[in-house]
């Protein structure tokens, strides 16, 4: 019985191995094998077609190159990309809570109301960059018009201030008539 079982994990690992193309295969031949690629790519008697678990070139409808993992290095790829992106899904998570939390702080924080616009402004934008997925344009874009208006005001004051000039004569150089 020992042995019936071991020639059939033989045979089962075989026709596994067996059903990858080969150097020389037709086209239709890896179609036949791997079923249709997800996408290809053809650059004069050239074409690539991509499966999940790699590449296979041809010239002429012919493999080339044959560049394709396992099932099981396939299914552990997969497995390690899917614990990636819960790992960073988790990460984001974390950071926008902790930012959220921030903000809470700083906007009770009666000291920071006590700061210039733009030391406000700064922090916000620099809040923004530790914290991509908070909000503070509520921040920003008031503090930013405000410091604006503030600038045109200063602006049209030292306007005001300057004496007027008086309008220049016909001695005066650079008097146009």
């Amino acid at each position: 019985m020992k042995i019936i079982s071991c020639c059939v994990i033989v045979l089962a690992a075989t026709a596994a191995w067996a059903a990858d193309p080969v150097a020389g295969d037709l086209r239709g031949k890896v179609i036949d094998e791997l079923g249709n690629p997800h996408g290809h790519m053809t650059v004069g008697k050239n074409e690539v077609l991509f499966y999940d678990r790699g590449t296979i070139e041809l010239t002429d409808g012919r493999v080339r190159i044959v560049k394709l993992i396992t099932e099981d290095q396939l299914v552990a790829k997969q497995a390690a990309e899917a614990e990636q992106g819960r790992l960073a899904e988790e990460n984001r998570k974390q950071l926008v809570e902790a930012g959220k939390a921030e903000k809470l702080r700083t906007l009770g924080d009666p000291g920071f109301t006590l700061k210039s616009m733009a030391e406000q402004l700064a922090y916000w934008q620099d809040f923004v960059k530790r914290y991509p997925g908070v909000d503070a344009g509520d921040r920003i874009k008031p503090l930013q018009q405000a410091i604006q208006v503030d600038a045109q005001q200063k602006a049209a004051a030292v306007r005001a201030a300057e004496p007027a000039k008086p309008p220049l004569s016909p001695q005066d150089p650079g008097y146009q008539k």
